[in-house]
C-alpha cells in the first residue's frame, strides 16, 4: 500500500512540473534601439613642421550635432512569424509597415566632449602619428603621411571602443513557442554595451602663415550582436571640414562642420566641431632662436682663441721696458734726495736715455752716477 502511494505521489508531482514548465515565459526578441556616434576625426600636425622634429599635440573639441534616427530591417530567427509586428507597434509610430520584418533604430548625434594626446615624429618629409582619445569612450590609432611646407596628407587606421545604452523590445512566449495572444504580454530591457570597432581613412589639408583648412574621411560599422535577430549593421561614413588659426606658435582655435552618412547619401546628419590644439614641443620660433645661438658661439669661441696672438707679440718688446723703467727709477732718486734745480735737468736726460738706451750709454753715465751720489751725500 505504501509502496503505490509513494509511486502515485511521484506522478503526481511529474505532472505539476511540467505543468508549471509549460506555463513559464521566455522573453523573444524582435526588434532594438542604441545610440552610436560619428567616426572619430584624425588630423595631421595641420602645419608645418622641420625635418627631424618630434611634437606632442593636445586637444579638446565639443560636437554638436542634430539628434537623428537610421531604421534598419530586422527579422527574428526565433518568433512565430504569426506574432511578428512592426517597430510601430513598439517604438516608432511613423515606422513604414511591412509584412513579416521589423525595423530596429539608431541614433545619432547630440552632445559630445572629445579630448585627445598626438605624438608626431617627422623624418624629412614623413612623419608618423599617434594619437589616444576620449570621446563617448576610447580610441587609440596610428597614422603616416607627408608634411610638406603648404600642404599635408595621409591614412589612419585605429580601434573605437565606445559605451552605448540598448534597449531591447519583445514579447514574453511561453516555452511552446509565441501565439497571437502573446502579442498584449510585451518585453522590454535596457543593457550598457561597449562596443569595439576598427575605424580607418584619410585626411588632407593647406596650410599657410598662421591658417590652416583640413579635411577628414573617416568610416566604422558598429559591431553590435543582438541574439535570435537577422540584420545588416549599417556603416557610418563622417566627413570632417574645419578651418584653424593660430593665436600663438603653440596654440591653434579651429571651427568646422561634421556629415556623416549612415544606410544613404542622400541624407547626411549634420552637425559642428569646435576645438582648440595646443603644441608641446620645440615651436619654429625658439628654433631658429637656438640655432642663431649656435652659430653665434663658434664665433665667439673664434675670437676668444683669436685675442691672445697679439698679447704675444706686445709681451716680446717689453721684455725690455721694465728694465728701463728700473734705470729711469734709479737715475730719478739722486735727484729727489738733492732736492736742487738738477732735478729737471737730469728727468729730461732721463726720457731720452729711456727711449735711446744702448749698452754704451749705460756704461759711460755710471761714473756720473756715482759722482752725483758723493756730492750729494
Amino acid at each position: 500500500m505504501e509502496a503505490r502511494m509513494n509511486f502515485l505521489t511521484r506522478i503526481l508531482a511529474l505532472g505539476a512540473a511540467a505543468l508549471a514548465l509549460s506555463a513559464c515565459s521566455v522573453a523573444r526578441v524582435n526588434n532594438f534601439e542604441f545610440g552610436a556616434s560619428e567616426a572619430p576625426e584624425v588630423r595631421g600636425p595641420s602645419t608645418y613642421i622641420e625635418p627631424n622634429e618630434n611634437i606632442a599635440r593636445v586637444s579638446a573639441s565639443l560636437i554638436a550635432a542634430d539628434e537623428d534616427e537610421v531604421l534598419m530591417p530586422v527579422k527574428s530567427r526565433k518568433l512565430d512569424e504569426r506574432v511578428a509586428v512592426k517597430l510601430s507597434d513598439v517604438t516608432v509610430s511613423t515606422a513604414p509597415k511591412k509584412v513579416q520584418e521589423n525595423y530596429a533604430r539608431l541614433d545619432i548625434g547630440g552632445y559630445s566632449f572629445a579630448a585627445s594626446v598626438d605624438f608626431i615624429l617627422k623624418w624629412d618629409a614623413i612623419f608618423f602619428q599617434l594619437g589616444l582619445a576620449y570621446y563617448d569612450g576610447a580610441y587609440y590609432y596610428a597614422s603616416l603621411g607627408t608634411n610638406h611646407k603648404y600642404y599635408e596628407y595621409g591614412v589612419f587606421v585605429g580601434e573605437f571602443h565606445q559605451i552605448t545604452r540598448v534597449k531591447y523590445y519583445g514579447y514574453w512566449c511561453s516555452v511552446d513557442g509565441c501565439t497571437q495572444d502573446d502579442r498584449d504580454d510585451k518585453y522590454e530591457s535596457t543593457q550598457l554595451r561597449m562596443l569595439s570597432d576598427v575605424f580607418l581613412g584619410g585626411y588632407a589639408g593647406l596650410h599657410f602663415w598662421r591658417l590652416s583648412l583640413n579635411y577628414t574621411l573617416s568610416l566604422y560599422t558598429p559591431s553590435l550582436d543582438v541574439p535570435d535577430l537577422s540584420y545588416t549593421m549599417p556603416m557610418i561614413v563622417s566627413n570632417y571640414l574645419s578651418a584653424g588659426i593660430k593665436i600663438t606658435d603653440n596654440l591653434m582655435v579651429r571651427g568646422g562642420a561634421v556629415a556623416s552618412l549612415v544606410r544613404t547619401w542622400s541624407k547626411p546628419h549634420l552637425g559642428l566641431k569646435f576645438s582648440i590644439d595646443y603644441n608641446i614641443g620645440e615651436s619654429k620660433s625658439s628654433k631658429n632662436k637656438y640655432e642663431s645661438s649656435e652659430e653665434a658661439e663658434p664665433a665667439a669661441k673664434s675670437e676668444t682663441f683669436a685675442a691672445p696672438a697679439p698679447t704675444v707679440e706686445t709681451e716680446i718688446p717689453a721684455e725690455t721696458e721694465p728694465a728701463a723703467e728700473t734705470e729711469s727709477a734709479t737715475e730719478s732718486e739722486p735727484t729727489t734726495e738733492a732736492e736742487t734745480v738738477a732735478e729737471s735737468e737730469t728727468a729730461a736726460e732721463a726720457e731720452p736715455v729711456a727711449e735711446n738706451e744702448t749698452p754704451a750709454e749705460n756704461s759711460a753715465e755710471e761714473p756720473a752716477e756715482a759722482q752725483t751720489e758723493e756730492s750729494a751725500e
